[in-house]
């Protein structure tokens, strides 16, 4: 019975980054001898732990026993061994015939050795006798160890080492990245499986271990190279959380006072990885403990998050002052603005204001500056969200409220300073008010640039109404800079700017398509996109 499926099914089944992983595996010799059982090819698949993997041709079906819950990188592993081995693999049977012709002697030994060796059914055994009697206990800091010594045996050379093997991968960085991961892999699957066998204070126990062996391993060659090793517990703390949020509200307490002792006992400060666990606890049972905790560590900012969450839930604005004090972090403020202005203090929502103003991300306040501020004030913010948010219509509230020399003074500014640097709202602002050399002068000195000439365009549809002439000059300049480079995709781009040359000025452009699509030497990927437009 041959093998029905092929390199490309393996990739597609696991996915480019599992595939990857197994590759190594197999080109590091993972895979053990491969047997014919029945209806199966069988093999042991070595990395940390040992896994036995098994492939049914009938079936076209592969199965591991680790405990990962999907096409594996041991999978992977093994079908490129058998693909490998193929001319040389033992014959397998159809599994019902060959079970219905032997003696029940026979029997007896097959299914003794499905239990001992083939399957994993012994192993899978003695790991839940073993789990029963709690000689496994997860400890911690050997998690932490272990995770700290493997990180130190990763090297920058094996990256580099690695690289040729990935055409798929952007740079050095993702290689490293898939290396941890990689690294890491048989420590997520054993949170999980802790999780998924109801060993909750076990895998969070594991987490932190997990956690710690990051943490520690700022001094090592590979933390050199990437940023935040810490993150990478994140994954196996979301879903921790998951399975956190179905547990009876003593075994939460009872992992929030670990998870308190343990911050304390290795002086954690940096929460960014556990925001999702720390969510979990945002309920009325948990939060007078979790806020305690928490206002002791109000430098970091999901701690203040989560404390401004509590403070909102319970209308505590005590609580939001507090937290925000000293603080500038500007999304914080949003719930506590909301009460200011559900219970109308003016005042406060302009000082708070004030304190932010000079904020790029005074955007988000959009909604707190009204007319209420005053007039003065009401003005300075309306600048401030013309030029940082760069939105129109504040600059149409903004001439409503000044007088036409105010009006004409702010533009004669942005006129005079226009730049990439505040084009973004000056551009639409000058359009408006139909002040057209300016902009036209600007876009034709950007002619040549290879990004955002795109973003110019509706100001150019815009100003082709009264100055149609230099609009199809700019035009001009930029198809021929394309034409230059000599490339497909820029052909392209010709067409569709050619096709806007002939709204404005058809016989010109048509002259001019006759002249490109005529050029000597004949070119033609230029004559195929222009066929493709419709412009010849």
């Amino acid at each position: 019975m041959s093998l029905k499926f092929t390199k490309k099914d393996l990739k597609n089944n696991a996915g480019s980054s599992v595939f990857g992983r197994g590759i190594r595996y197999f080109e590091n010799d993972a895979v053990g001898k491969i047997k014919t059982v029945a209806d199966k090819y069988i093999a042991k698949v070595h990395g940390r732990n040992v896994y036995t993997v098994q492939y049914s041709p009938g079936e076209n079906r592969f199965s591991c026993n680790c405990p990962y819950g999907g096409f594996c990188k041991h999978l992977v592993a093994f079908g490129l061994k058998l693909l490998e081995e193929k001319d040389n693999l033992g014959t397998v049977k159809n599994f019902d015939e060959w079970y219905a012709s032997i003696n029940n002697e026979v029997k007896l030994r097959f299914l003794e050795r499905l239990v001992s060796e083939d399957v994993g059914l012994k192993e899978n055994l003695d790991k839940f006798n073993k789990r029963a009697s709690q000689d496994d206990k997860v400890e911690t800091k050997d998690v932490a160890e272990a995770v700290f010594h493997m990180l130190k045996n990763l090297s920058w050379e094996d990256v580099l080492d690695n690289q040729d093997h990935y055409d798929y991968y952007v740079d050095e960085f993702d290689v490293m990245n898939d290396m941890i991961e990689n690294a890491l892999d048989d420590h997520y699957s054993e949170i999980d499986e802790m999780a998924r066998n109801g060993r909750i204070e076990e895998a969070f126990d594991y987490i932190l271990g997990l956690y710690l062996g990051l943490r520690n391993s700022v001094e090592t060659e590979i933390a050199e190279y990437m940023d935040d090793l810490e993150s990478y517990s994140g994954e196996s703390l979301d879903k921790f959380s998951e399975t956190l949020k179905l547990q009876n509200d003593a075994s939460k307490t009872k992992i929030l006072n670990r998870f308190i002792a343990f911050c304390n006992e290795n002086h954690i400060h940096n929460f960014h990885s556990f925001e999702s666990f720390l969510m979990v606890y945002i309920t009325e049972k948990h939060v007078d403990l979790l806020k305690e905790f928490l206002l002791e560590y109000r430098e970091e900012y999901p701690v203040n998050k989560i404390l401004m969450m509590i403070a909102e839930m319970n209308g505590d604005v005590g609580l939001m002052e507090k937290t925000l004090r000293d603080n500038s972090q500007a999304s914080l403020y949003i719930p506590y603005l909301k009460i200011l202005k559900a219970n109308g203090e003016i005042d406060k929502i302009k000082q708070t204001l004030l304190r932010l103003s000079k904020k790029d991300d005074i955007c988000q306040f959009e909604q707190f500056i009204t007319p209420e501020l005053g007039d003065e004030t009401y003005k300075n913010f309306l600048l401030q969200l013309i030029t940082k948010c760069f939105k129109t219509r504040y600059y149409k509230i903004y001439k409503g409220l000044v007088d036409e020399n105010q009006k004409n003074a702010f533009i004669a500014g942005i006129e005079k300073k226009l730049s990439y640097r505040n084009e973004r709202f000056a551009l639409p602002l000058l359009v408006e008010e139909k002040l057209y050399e300016p902009v036209v002068a600007y876009i034709r000195e950007r002619v040549r640039g290879e990004f955002g000439f795109d973003s110019y365009e509706a100001f150019l549809d815009e100003i082709s109404k009264k100055m149609p002439g230099e609009v199809w000059d700019i035009y001009f300049k930029k198809v021929n800079h394309l034409f230059s480079l000599r490339k497909r995709n820029d052909y392209t781009t010709m067409a569709y700017y050619l096709k806007k040359m002939k709204t404005i000025n058809k016989e010109k452009t048509e002259q001019l398509i006759f002249t490109y699509y005529n050029h000597k030497p004949v070119l033609r990927a230029l004559k195929d996109e222009f066929v493709k437009a419709g412009i010849v």
